[in-house]
Formats: C-alpha cells, sequence, structure tokens
C-alpha cells in the first residue's frame, strides 16, 4: 500500500492515527517515509511507485491522492503501455493531456480525486511522486462509484489494503494494573514515575479487559481507572500477555496524558525492539533500549512503533504517569496496514475490515519496484 509519511508532517492525509470518523476505518498508521528513522525530515525525493490490480465488478472507479508535494497517477490496461482516460476530477489537481491524474507544483495537500471507467480485466497503475521540504506524505486510496469529496462516502480503503486482518490480543487473563499513591512528588520522567512506586502500591486490580482509562485518547468507551481515585502525581504500570496470532509485521502504541513508556518482552523476559517509531505526536518520542518512550510531560503522547513479531506469547508492559491536569491512557495495536484496535482481553483472531484494490501477483517478468511496501516504491534523492 502507499501510505507514507515523514514524521514532521504530522500524520496528514485521510489515512492516519488520529482520523477516528466512521469507526475508525480509516485509522491506519503510515509507515515512515524514506529515511526510516524518527524525526528525520525527508527531503528532495523523487519516487515511482507501480502495481497491478485486478478488476472484478467494472465501472466507475474514483481513485484519491494526498499528498506533500505533488504527483501524477496514470492507469493502463495490462501489458498495453497505453494510459486509459480520466472521466473527471475534484479537489485541488487536474488532468493532463486526458490520461494523467495530476497535481504539478509544491503543496502541503494535493487533496485530488479523478473518476475512470475501468472494464473487468486487470491494470497496471503508475504513481510518480515528489517532495521538496517540509512535510512529506502521499496515500493513494480508491472507491467503487464517482464522488467528488472525501466526505462523499465511506467506501475509501487504500489500493491494495486486505479485508481481512489478524489482530493481536491480550490473554484469557486480561491485562493487570497497579498505581502508585496521587499527591507525591511532582512527576516528570520516567524515573520519577518508577521512583514513585518506591511508597508502595496504592492500588491494583486484575482481569481488566482494556487499557483506556478516563477519556481522551483515539477511542471511546473509556473506564474509570479501577480500584483508583486518580488526581495529581501518580503513575500506573499495565501489563499483559500478548498473544500474536501469526508472524509478522505489526504496530502498537499509546497515548496519554502525561507521559510513558511500552514495551514487549520475550517469555525469557528479553525485550524484543521496535524497528521504528511511526506516529509520534509530539516529534519527542524516542527509541530506547527497544522500547517507546515518551519522556516528557504533556498533553498527548501519542507514540506508536513498528516490530516484527512471530506467531505466540509475549509479555506487554506499559507505564504512565500524570502530573497534573487532565489524565487518560489507552495502549492499542494491529497488524501493519489495518486500522488500530484497543488490545482487548481474548482479542486476538480474525477480523473482517474495509478491504481495497487488490493487488495482482505479478508474473516473474513484471517484478514490482520494491524498497517501501508492498506496492513498491523508488526513491532518488536529487542531488
Amino acid at each position: 500500500m502507499i501510505n507514507l509519511n515523514d514524521d514532521q508532517s504530522g500524520g496528514l492525509g485521510l489515512f492516519r492515527v488520529d482520523n477516528t470518523s466512521n469507526g475508525g476505518i480509516y485509522q491506519i498508521p503510515g509507515r515512515q517515509f524514506i529515511s526510516g528513522s524518527d524525526n528525520v525530515d525527508d527531503n528532495n525525493i523523487a519516487y515511482i511507485a507501480r502495481t497491478r490490480v485486478f478488476i472484478e465488478n467494472p465501472g466507475d472507479y474514483t481513485f484519491g491522492v494526498h499528498s506533500d508535494d505533488g504527483f501524477q497517477l496514470t492507469i493502463a490496461p495490462a501489458d498495453s503501455g497505453a494510459p486509459l482516460d480520466w472521466a473527471s476530477v475534484s479537489g485541488s489537481g487536474n488532468i493532463a493531456g486526458g490520461t494523467v491524474l495530476n497535481f504539478p507544483t509544491g503543496t502541503g495537500d494535493s487533496n485530488t480525486r479523478g473518476v475512470i471507467n475501468l472494464p473487468f480485466g486487470y491494470y497496471d497503475i503508475e504513481m510518480r511522486g515528489w517532495e521538496g521540504g517540509g512535510g512529506a506524505y502521499t496515500e493513494l486510496y480508491s472507491a467503487p462509484g464517482a464522488f467528488a469529496n472525501d466526505g462523499d462516502t465511506t467506501l475509501w480503503a487504500l489500493v491494495g489494503q486486505n479485508p481481512v486482518a489478524n489482530y493481536p490480543g491480550i490473554g484469557a487473563a486480561g491485562w493487570g494494573v497497579e498505581f502508585s499513591a496521587a499527591g507525591g512528588a511532582g512527576l516528570s520522567s520516567i524515573a520519577t514515575a518508577e521512583a514513585d512506586f518506591a511508597g508502595g502500591i496504592d492500588a491494583s486490580a486484575l482481569g481488566i479487559s482494556a487499557i483506556n482509562f478516563n477519556g481522551g485518547g483515539l477511542f471511546g468507551g473509556d473506564t474509570a481507572y479501577p480500584s483508583f481515585g486518580g488526581g495529581d502525581n501518580f503513575a500506573m504500570r499495565a501489563t499483559g500477555e500478548l498473544v500474536i496470532p501469526e508472524d509478522g509485521s505489526y504496530i502498537f502504541g499509546f497515548q496519554g496524558d502525561d507521559g510513558g513508556y511500552l514495551e514487549i518482552l520475550d517469555l525469557d523476559g528479553n525485550t524484543v525492539p521496535f524497528r521504528s517509531i511511526g506516529d509520534d505526536a509530539d516529534n519527542a518520542s524516542a527509541l530506547v533500549n527497544g522500547r517507546l518512550e515518551a519522556n516528557y510531560n504533556t498533553g498527548n503522547s501519542r507514540t506508536t512503533g513498528l516490530i516484527n513479531l512471530v506467531e505466540g506469547s509475549y509479555t506487554i508492559n506499559g507505564l504512565f504517569w500524570e502530573a497534573g491536569s487532565g489524565d487518560n491512557f489507552e495502549i492499542w495495536g494491529g497488524p501493519e496496514g489495518a486500522p488500530l484496535s484497543l488490545l482487548t482481553q481474548n482479542g486476538a483472531g480474525l477480523r473482517a475490515i474495509q478491504g481495497g484494490l487488490q493487488i495482482a501477483v505479478p508474473e516473474p517478468s513484471r517484478a514490482l519496484l520494491v524498497i517501501l511496501g508492498a506496492i513498491g516504491l523508488i526513491a532518488r534523492r536529487r542531488r
């Protein structure tokens, strides 16, 4: 899928971590653009992405692009070499020469949709784009039918998005949580939060279905802290058995007010390191010894990380502290390329999600250009 972002961009576009509209169907974190490093500003990039899709139901389809900066998009019958004409365009872009959906200049959001009629069969899609300076992101999505605006349908899906995803969850015992006493010394870091437990555990609870406490964050259905009255200057630790249903790439994260961390351990107690940070609300989170850390006071510690895991059980640990004013905390995750979900008790397994146009398996002579993502992307830094 083409859903890439530079951590400096703030995660713009339709498909992003904080887009909770329409039941969270677009709540899909983007993979980092080029550098693969957190908080690196990727500039002066050109890219080409190519894939082949299969159209089973003929008719009009609308393709959409949000990007920073411009792009060109063509669709051609497989192996014909002759792109089809676009029927119409809406948003900020245009149609060049009849066959190219296009945004030709610099922009913070190309915000373009084009309608094209596709008979039954295979089609080759080619997308070219570029980024000058500042934020960088790009996404390619579609829906059956003719639509001028993002808000005209809820059928949008990233091109290549599978209709079924195998989600992780928490084991039958649920989450366990424990709290330090409120009203202690001012908390401002992971070290001060952990030290606050030296005075003992003020409250604890077992069998919690999800970590989604006290309002705020990405997900509704929040509950009060179990067996704990809240207040200022307290810390909370959460732990559970993380059940991974199949080998793959996963995204996990947390959001709180104030900071915290998230780590995953194997059954021997060794850290399984996250390979990169994805979305980072404050552009200040970090990977430290393999775990995700938001080691500062903030009203929004939202941090996501990508990690490779094999099928089986792990231990997942989260820490959160509250300094003053608002206080909330939630932990969530999912397979890469699927909408995020709270990590819930007995929640591991297959779920139907909104699928997009499916990528056709290429013949050997049609091997895709692959650097980033299943669709493939070539990046060239202009000198």
